[in-house]
């Protein structure tokens, strides 16, 4: 599974787990709600910038939206704080450094691409 279709059904996930609509997580995210919809249907990757907008306002890491083997949103429960996500996190924080420090890597190299191809 690619990181794209991670990303795109834990948004998803946590956005209906949330019990909100596309767009009040637009809203409070400061995105469109096509492009939030580009986002969870695939369509398009996400700035650093726009990662960190739709974490906070689904209370998550942005590493959460992006880890493949993270548990289904459903089981963690609706009522469940930010913080405790965060201790959940930090357990495993040896595996969280790698896969951020690797998705770090792919989006500097998608940046150059975007870079060498710009007019």
């Amino acid at each position: 599974m690619d990181l794209r279709t991670i990303l795109a059904q834990n948004i998803k996930n946590s956005r209906k787990n949330l019990r909100i609509t596309r767009a009040k997580l637009a809203e409070k995210a400061g995105v469109s709600v096509p492009y939030l919809a580009d986002i969870e249907r695939r369509r398009t990757w996400v700035s650093d910038k726009t990662l960190q907008s739709l974490a906070d306002a689904l209370n998550l890491e942005p590493c959460e939206l992006i880890c493949a083997d993270m548990d289904n949103q459903k089981e963690k429960g609706r009522g469940q704080s930010k913080e405790s996500r965060k201790q959940m996190a930090e357990a495993v924080t040896g595996k969280k450094a790698i896969l951020c420090k690797a998705v770090e890597n792919v989006m500097e190299d998608l940046i150059l691409e975007l870079v060498k191809k710009a007019p």
